[in-house]
C-alpha cells in the first residue's frame, strides 16, 4: 500500500508540475551554509544534546552530530537546528 501511495503521489506532482516532496508529504531539509538547518515536515525529536540531534522524519531518521548544536525553533511544519555540524545523516527505512 505505501509503494502505490508514492506512486500515486509521484504521479500527481508530475501532473500538477509540483515538486514530488509536496505531493507526497516527505520532509525537506535545507543546509544554509555550515551552522543552520531548516526541516519542513520534521517528525518527532527523538534524542538531543549539544553534541547529538536525532529527529524523526516520514521516510527514515535525520542523525546531526557536531558542537554546539541547538533547536532554536520548533514548529509542527519546521524546525531550525543550529550549530557546527561535523556530520548529516539521513538513515532511511527500508520498505
Amino acid at each position: 500500500m505505501r509503494r502505490w501511495t508514492r506512486t500515486i503521489g509521484r504521479w500527481a506532482a508530475g501532473w500538477l508540475d509540483v515538486p514530488p516532496d509536496a505531493a507526497t508529504g516527505a520532509s525537506r531539509l535545507t543546509l544554509i551554509g555550515n551552522g543552520r538547518i531548516h526541516v519542513e515536515r520534521p517528525g518527532s525529536l527523538r534524542r538531543f544534546s549539544d553534541k547529538e540531534l536525532q529527529l524523526e522524519l516520514s521516510e527514515g531518521t535525520l542523525e546531526i552530530r557536531g558542537r554546539r548544536l541547538a533547536v532554536r525553533e520548533m514548529w509542527p511544519d519546521d524546525v531550525w537546528i543550529e550549530g557546527e555540524f561535523a556530520e548529516v545523516t539521513v538513515r532511511h527505512r527500508r520498505p
